[in-house]
């Protein structure tokens, strides 16, 4: 089963163009997130189309969370791939608390700081991570940059990256967000 899309605000009148239509909807999440080969759930949006009398494609489609006062939101960015019709786009879910499963493990190297003997000038300096007065250096030589790597340790979705794992059932903080859209359709007046 897909993500439905039904109106939640008045029908627009044209943006000042005359070229787009815009409406207001709201999302609701049923079922799983997409296939493997998917990256996405599939999203209808032929019910805003037919609303506003346009059989064309969404020129854009952006979305937002609103979690109800002393809800906390989920994280999640919400975004939409175009399909080849209004029904079968899809509604793609990044980061969030379903992002995928694992840490990262960073390592760092503190900059150490090397002074040639001699002079008279009091330089500023990080050692060991704290910042430090170096009195009577002529200069400050050898400063290395922190070398940090980090590993991501944990199972990734199919797609990589930190979408919504694939084929996985929706948790139940996003299934209880309140998820809404804006949709620009071309004017067909």
């Amino acid at each position: 089963m897909a993500a439905t899309a039904a109106i939640s605000g008045v029908i627009s009148t044209p943006d000042t163009t005359l070229k787009q239509l815009f409406i207001d909807f709201a999302v609701t999440l049923t079922g799983d997130y997409g296939g493997s080969a998917t990256n996405g759930d599939t999203l209808d949006l032929t019910a805003l189309g037919d609303a506003l009398k346009s059989t064309q494609l969404p020129n854009w489609v952006v979305f937002d969370e609103y979690p109800p006062a002393g809800t906390a939101p989920t994280g999640y960015r919400f975004g939409y791939a175009p399909g080849t019709t209004q029904k079968n786009g899809l509604l793609t879910i990044m980061g969030g608390a379903g992002a995928p499963a694992g840490t990262v493990a960073s390592t760092s190297t503190a900059p150490t700081i090397t002074t040639s003997s001699g002079g008279v000038a009091t330089a500023l300096g990080v050692a060991a991570g704290a910042l430090s007065e170096v009195a009577g250096a002529a200069g400050i030589t050898g400063v290395q940059a922190p070398a940090i790597t980090s590993t991501f340790t944990g199972t990734a979705p199919a797609s990589g990256g930190s979408q919504y794992p694939e084929g996985s059932a929706y948790s139940a903080a996003l299934l209880a967000a309140v998820i809404r859209g804006r949709a620009w359709f071309p004017s067909e007046i």
